[in-house]
């Protein structure tokens, strides 16, 4: 049972660790895009949450582009870790807490791009979408190699 709960907390763990370090690769690639753009502006951080803020007004098309930005960036950051450490689950388990939380992660943000693009509004509602969705895709996917590993001694 200890064991149990030790994989389980270590699951935990890489979910609130990369979505901690999530949130600062996707407001800077918020950055990035509005200085590729040729305008300036800086981010927020409050805890868990950080905000892009402009200090210059973009077109709607500017906006669009850099809202996009954040989420996709950070999807394929994320979906390139969790690419290399699905190869990794061929020869091991070990890595299989940091692979579901990854993929769960860059699914997440890449439908959150959409919203966080389009209605900033929505966005919240996007984040939690997308974190329903990824999760149900990453229990379709690896729910029984983790109950497996769960239950190994």
């Amino acid at each position: 049972m200890r064991k149990t709960l030790e994989k389980l907390g270590s699951l935990i763990f890489s979910l609130l660790l990369f979505g901690y370090l999530a949130t600062g690769v996707h407001e800077q690639f918020h950055m990035l895009a509005a200085n590729a753009l040729g305008l300036a502006g800086h981010v927020d951080f409050l805890g868990w949450t950080g905000w892009f803020i402009y200090d210059q007004t973009p077109t709607a098309a500017q906006d669009i582009l850099i809202g996009f930005a954040g989420g996709i960036g950070t999807a394929i950051i994320f979906g390139l870790g969790w690419f290399v450490s699905s190869r990794q689950l061929k020869y091991t388990v070990w890595e299989l807490d940091d692979t579901a939380a990854l993929m769960i992660l860059a699914i997440s943000e890449f439908i959150y791009s959409f919203f966080d693009a389009f209605d900033r509004y929505w966005a919240g509602l996007g984040g939690g979408v997308g974190m329903v969705v990824a999760f149900a895709i990453a229990l379709a996917i690896y729910s029984k190699r983790i109950l497996n590993w769960l239950q190994e001694e």
